[in-house]
């Protein structure tokens, strides 16, 4: 793989980064002050930001192929946390349970 491929593959990868914490900060919010407009706002607005890094991935020549396998472990991994998240929030806001500091949420859901 030559070093032009490689530096796609790790613009690629850190866009799609990006557009997963944005994603996860944007359900925590809605979980957390379950708020329908902003709801709709970050709905839209991840779509667009999806959109133009489809875009951008066609100038910048990246194969259907690739595309379609970044996307998949993008929606896989993205699935998984917010789920995790939405019922992190849920079970610390219906028992009520404080969280240390450095604690990570599996205790919880167990």
């Amino acid at each position: 793989m030559n070093d032009e491929k490689k530096s796609l593959y790790f613009y690629m990868t850190i866009g799609y980064i990006g557009l997963l914490l944005i994603g996860l900060a944007a359900m925590r919010y809605i979980s957390v002050f379950n708020d329908t407009l902003g709801l709709n706002f970050v709905l839209f607005g991840f779509i667009f930001v999806t959109e133009y890094l489809r875009f951008l991935g066609k100038k910048l020549g990246i194969s259907k192929k690739e595309s379609n396998i970044s996307k998949a472990i993008l929606i896989v991994v993205f699935s998984i946390l917010t789920f995790w998240l939405y019922f992190y929030i849920v079970i610390v806001q219906q028992t009520g349970a404080k969280v240390e500091q450095g604690v990570v949420g599996w205790q919880l859901l167990f």
